[in-house]
């Protein structure tokens, strides 16, 4: 099992949210970028969110900056830590439907989604 963040790498996580907020996309994906680095491999599950969560962040940014492949490795990363995480998987479809991939998503969610009646 992994180690829990240490308070610079939440300081560093919180900080990357706060300039995505206030849209310095530069300057959060490098804090971003930081904190994913710290993290990679972590198999704390209480851990698992939030480097779930900077994955898709990161993807957005990504999106925003049109770099579309590199967004879905961050979206598709996001998922793989969180599969229950919805956002990540609306993002990657965003993608998909804009690049005409449609059917390459829904072969994505076909497995990881039933709906049950």
């Amino acid at each position: 099992m992994g180690v829990a963040y240490s308070p610079r790498e939440m300081e560093v996580y919180e900080r990357a949210k706060q300039l995505l907020e206030a849209g310095q996309l530069k300057s959060s994906f490098k804090l971003y970028s930081e904190f994913i680095s710290h993290q990679k491999g972590s198999t704390d599950s209480s851990c698992l969110a939030e480097l779930s969560d900077a994955y898709n962040s990161r993807g957005h940014i990504r999106y925003l900056w049109v770099e579309f492949d590199e967004a879905v490795e961050d979206y598709t990363e996001a998922i793989s830590l969180d599969p229950k995480f919805a956002v990540a998987y609306y993002n990657r479809g965003q993608i998909h439907y804009r690049l005409g991939k449609i059917m390459q998503h829904n072969s994505y969610c076909t497995d990881e989604f039933t709906v049950k009646c």
